[in-house]
């Protein structure tokens, strides 16, 4: 398991990865009609990106580089 460590986050910096996360998912809806697969990957990097924004909303982030911020 990977460990905690303490974030110092904003919350514009929270907001933009919670706003990033409804774009993937309204991409997700979009695509699901003709590509499944595609809808999934967009649905799963929505999933990331909300997790990681509620982990810096309570001060913390995995210890790893998960380089998902586009």
């Amino acid at each position: 398991m990977k460990k905690l460590k303490p974030q110092r986050v904003d919350l514009e910096q929270i907001e933009r990865f919670l706003q990033s996360a409804e774009k993937k998912l309204a991409s997700a809806h979009k695509i699901l009609a003709f590509d499944e697969e595609a809808c999934l990957q967009q649905a799963y990097e929505a999933m990331l990106k909300a997790s990681l924004g509620f982990m810096f909303s309570h001060g913390s982030a995995l210890e790893v580089n998960l380089d998902i911020t586009s």
